[in-house]
């Protein structure tokens, strides 16, 4: 009779392990569905989550790219490198086939690998002459020119897109 009790005590112990093991499980897989739901809804709203692309992940595919393009493509490369760019800024497509889900991220190659001269642009009224009291003056120009170092391209910006800059 004592047997059976512990018998029945130890296999109760077992199954109360067992059940605190299974709650955990539950729990830790609740934690995961619930990221996986933060990320996905972080996708559909436009940002790139590290969730499903892990950072360390990025940086290698970068890297790789870039080993590619500069094997290939000689005078060319990514920019900008770092990841977290493209979690911020970065452009990219999703889309789900049954259970998969796939994310094609747009990663610039540039062909220069000196940076632009950097203008930032300021326009004043000029007097026409000096007995007059009117003045002329640039409107509409734009906020930055950046020129590239041999001064054959340039191009434009807003103050804005530079603030996004990294």
């Amino acid at each position: 009779m004592i047997e059976n009790e512990e018998n029945i005590r130890l296999q109760y112990q077992k199954a109360e392990e067992l059940f605190a093991s299974q709650m955990l499980e539950s729990h830790q897989i609740r934690h995961e569905l619930e990221k996986l739901q933060i990320a996905t809804a972080e996708l559909a709203a436009g940002k790139l989550p590290p969730i499903l692309i892990p950072p360390h992940i990025l940086a290698e595919s970068i890297d790789q790219i870039e080993t590619m393009i500069s094997t290939d493509y000689p005078g060319y490369s990514v920019t900008p490198k770092d990841p977290s760019y493209y979690y911020q800024f970065g452009s990219f497509i999703a889309t789900r086939r049954n259970r998969d889900l796939y994310i094609a991220l747009q990663i610039p190659i540039s062909s220069r690998r000196r940076p632009f001269e950097m203008y930032r642009i300021q326009s004043f009224p000029v007097p026409i002459n000096a007995s007059s009291t009117h003045v002329t003056q640039l409107l509409d120009v734009p906020d930055i020119m950046l020129v590239t170092d041999d001064r054959q391209f340039y191009t434009t910006l807003a103050l804005s897109s530079l603030n996004q800059c990294t």
